[in-house]
């Protein structure tokens, strides 16, 4: 009678083959009785590592509009079956989706479904990020190309700008608008973590020397988006 640890047992055998659904160090046990009942008995430790999941993406890399619905699909594989399994998907505008999946059967598993609606023209890197309570982590990533869908607001800024750290620079943009052109939600991000809303003509100083990026998104009344970037030297 062999018993491995987990409570798993086989008997009739000296050769048994045994899977473990979960890392760790397991006691193993074998335990001979001859026919005058006398008992016979060896230990070992079968020492068992954490596999890390597979992950991967099944939507294809995407091109679609601003403002309509995307629906991304990721699968993962875990020998582990015993493993929980946390996920996150990165949209890669700055928002993410984070959820739980408990595997079973002789194969740990799951597969993740998430939509999104990306408000802003751009090219976007999706990330799907799936942990085992182990400590394994897999990725798994594609591109989203997201198109201006029509009646989005134009956004022009200007050349890229310089100043001295310390000293002011005036900022400048222009909006162009034929579906709504008022009541137009405006916001620079510079770069350093400031930020300014309300104005298309902001003065902004920064505190050290370096290359910022500087994003100017302008959000019309019905939602679509128009942005802007330049960088300040």
């Amino acid at each position: 009678l062999w018993q491995f640890g987990d409570g798993g047992q086989v008997a009739g055998t000296l050769t048994p083959t045994h899977t473990y659904g979960d890392d760790g160090n397991y006691a193993v046990t074998l335990r001979v009785t001859d026919t005058t009942g006398l008992v016979g008995t060896v230990s070992l430790v079968a020492a068992v590592s954490n596999v890390t999941p597979s992950v991967s993406i099944t939507t294809s890399a995407l091109v679609v509009e601003q403002g309509q619905p995307v629906t991304f699909t990721g699968v993962f594989t875990d020998p582990g079956w015993i493993d929980e399994h946390a996920f996150e998907w990165d949209f890669g505008d700055g928002t993410t989706e984070i959820g739980w999946v408990l595997s079973g059967g002789t194969l740990g598993g799951g597969v993740m479904t998430s939509t999104h609606v990306y408000p802003a023209a751009g090219q976007y890197p999706v990330t799907l990020t799936v942990s085992d309570d182990d400590g394994g982590v897999g990725h798994a990533s594609i591109y989203v190309q997201v198109s201006e869908a029509p009646g989005a607001p134009q956004v022009t800024a200007g050349p890229d700008l310089s100043a001295d750290e310390g000293s002011p620079l005036n900022f400048t943009a222009i909006i162009t608008d034929s579906d709504t052109p008022t009541g137009h939600a405006i916001l620079w991000q510079f770069g350093d973590g400031g930020q300014v809303a309300g104005t298309l003509t902001p003065t902004h100083t920064y505190g050290d020397d370096g290359n910022y990026a500087v994003t100017l998104r302008v959000t019309d009344t019905t939602g679509l988006v128009g942005t802007v970037s330049l960088v300040a030297a």
